[in-house]
């Protein structure tokens, strides 16, 4: 276990406090709130390149892609008139978001269904499990948007509770579900309240969210695996197949 945590590498998005669209944004930022917009353009089509919160050439381009699709000033500048044909409120993050506050999400009253899993932080979903630009997401990024309370997902064992290369501070839990052994991994915490080897119950706060390792905005990044967590991540699964986001 201890020589696939030390080989681990995860690139992980930008995420913002504010809304998209609180700021005009343009060639040479570097800020969360352009991850978002890498991530929207990308997932309407209009190539973005990497989620990184960088705004460069190719993120230039494919808001010049879309602002001459929509008919409007093509600028290479997401400002209000490019932001309002983006039809935010509809945007998949902005339903998560909603969804999030409409069911008062927090850590120890968290949303669960038949798999036996619950939600382990509040806040909008900020980046969806898949594929990103040339790599892979293993995981599901909640975005701070309650309580920064980090809770376990299932009851289980702390197997890992440390510092993780590009996950930053993190905790790897184990369940064992109606005979199946699952890895729950959260990362990116600000502080960890658990120790390798102990036992947590379901809900029980076991962290703080944070924005340490390969991070540029305050979340959490979660993973599921079906099985034992590897440097590999060849377990992981979506989350949403066991967690109501």
């Amino acid at each position: 276990m201890s020589s696939a945590v030390a080989a681990a590498i995860l690139f992980a998005p930008s995420v913002a406090d504010a809304s998209i669209g609180d700021q005009n944004l343009k060639s040479g930022m570097n800020d969360s709130d352009v991850s978002e917009l890498q991530q929207w353009l990308n997932d309407k089509g209009y190539e973005a390149g990497p989620v990184d919160g960088v705004f460069g050439p190719q993120t230039k381009q494919g808001v010049e892609s879309f602002q001459a699709a929509q008919s409007i000033s093509v600028d290479g500048v997401a400002g209000p008139e490019t932001f309002g044909e983006m039809n935010l409120g509809d945007s998949d993050t902005s339903e998560s978001s909603s969804e999030s506050s409409e069911e008062s999400t927090v850590a120890g009253e968290s949303t669960y269904n038949s798999s036996g899993f619950a939600l382990p932080a509040s806040g909008p979903v900020t980046s969806e499990y898949g594929q990103r630009g040339s790599g892979s997401h293993n995981g599901i990024d909640i975005g701070h948007g309650g309580s920064s309370s980090i809770s376990a997902s299932a009851s289980g064992t702390v197997t890992y509770a440390g510092t993780m290369s590009g996950y930053g501070n993190t905790i790897i839990l184990e369940h064992n579900i109606d005979g199946q052994t699952y890895n729950t991994l959260y990362a990116h915490l600000n502080s960890i309240n658990v120790s390798n080897g102990e036992s947590v119950s379901q809900g029980e706060s076991i962290g703080v969210m944070g924005n340490t390792g390969r991070s540029t905005g305050t979340h959490l990044h979660f993973e599921v695996h079906e099985g034992a967590w590897n440097g590999a991540k060849s377990n992981a699964v979506n989350p949403r197949s066991y967690v109501s986001f």
